[in-house]
């Protein structure tokens, strides 16, 4: 991947709007399945893939990154395709949305990507004031994230027309004392 130019376009983000209830209530977003018309096979069989594609990542972070131990404990698959109607943020046309996303390894299966790049904000932008713990409820488990209140210091980046041989590592904690303290 190549170092980018500026660039600037257009987009949207979503982001948690500021509530007086959250200074003694932690927000949550629940995370129970949606019932869907679409069948299994809508989605593309990807368990045959998945194994080879963990692997991949595996090698991947111990070659570039020399880490000597890495594990996949979480593997999701976002796609937006012209079938699956854009969301407007309406429930019933739930899809992957724009949002601030916490993660590891995002590489695109297909490319280039120009529909909904992955976007990510610089940590050094952030405020510890701009962060909210979150709670995601899901039906056997309860996990922990973060939102972000809007800030017009944000900065955020991503790669423009990303290919499948390029991947963005993100990180998902900084012990630094000047770091924010976020999940970002």
């Amino acid at each position: 991947m190549s170092l980018a130019r500026p660039y600037q376009a257009p987009g949207s983000l979503c982001y948690l709007k500021y509530d007086p209830i959250f200074e003694h209530e932690k927000p949550f977003s629940v995370r129970f399945p949606f019932n869907s018309k679409l069948k299994h096979d809508d989605f593309n069989d990807f368990r045959d893939k998945q194994e080879v594609y963990t692997k991949e990542i595996e090698d991947f972070l111990k070659r570039k990154m020399g880490f000597a131990f890495v594990e996949v404990y979480d593997l999701l698959i976002r796609r937006r395709t012209s079938q699956f109607p854009a969301a407007q943020f309406q429930e019933k046309h739930i899809q992957p949305i724009r949002a601030v996303h916490v993660g590891d390894v995002w590489k695109p299966l297909n490319g280039p990507v120009r529909d909904w790049p992955l976007a990510v904000c610089d940590y050094r932008s952030c405020s510890t004031d701009d962060i909210v713990d979150v709670d995601q409820v899901y039906p056997d488990a309860i996990g922990e994230g973060c939102n972000i209140y809007f800030n017009p210091k944000h900065r955020w980046y991503f790669v423009s027309d990303q290919m499948p041989h390029e991947a963005l590592l993100l990180k998902q904690m900084d012990s630094r004392s000047d770091a924010a303290d976020c999940e970002l």
